[in-house]
């Protein structure tokens, strides 16, 4: 049996565009707007609800929701799924310094699919948003560096507490992975 989803509420009308996208007439009302959606299928299936901008022209009455609707669903499935949204992973990669070629030389993943991630075209899977978080982690990303045979960036070296730098230093010049027989 298909399930159908509860009718949508409004809640309030908001500041929107002027002009409908289809006729071009002014007029334009914007409504913010719980849309309960059906996410999954068969005995999967669970309603979601997101808040969403629904744009609405008096003319030709057609009703659309935008690019941020679509942001505010996809951002609800993520949280029903518990995994990073796009916003999340763009940060996560932001603060780490890296351009997206850089940050998917680091990870293993494909630039196409932080790209993809990060627009939000498609969802992580669990085991690749796992990765993502403990990348969050300072050290993690440190470790990774280490492992991919990168140097260790200045701004690492400074977060390290007074006696690990010191432990570094002493010890840096020393250090190579060597091949176990």
């Amino acid at each position: 049996m298909t399930r159908v989803a509860s009718p949508p509420t409004v809640l309030q009308t908001i500041e929107g565009p002027d002009t409908c996208e289809m006729c071009g007439t002014p007029g334009l009302k914007t409504e913010l707007v719980r849309d309960p959606f059906i996410y999954g299928t068969g005995p999967d299936a669970v309603e979601l609800s997101a808040d969403v901008p629904v744009h609405t022209c008096a003319r030709c009455e057609v009703s659309f929701v935008g690019e941020a609707g679509e942001v505010a669903r996809h951002e609800v499935v993520c949280r029903h799924l518990g995994v990073l949204t796009p916003d999340e992973i763009r940060q996560l990669r932001d603060s780490t310094g890296m351009s997206r070629d850089r940050f998917a030389s680091l990870t293993g993943f494909g630039t196409a699919t932080l790209a993809r991630w990060e627009r939000g075209d498609v969802i992580q899977n669990v085991s690749s948003d796992r990765f993502l978080r403990l990348l969050a982690h300072p050290g993690n990303q440190r470790r990774l560096r280490r492992m991919r045979g990168w140097d260790i960036q200045e701004a690492d070296v400074i977060a390290l507490s007074s006696r690990r730098r010191e432990r570094y230093a002493e010890h840096a010049a020393d250090f190579r992975l060597r091949d176990v027989a």
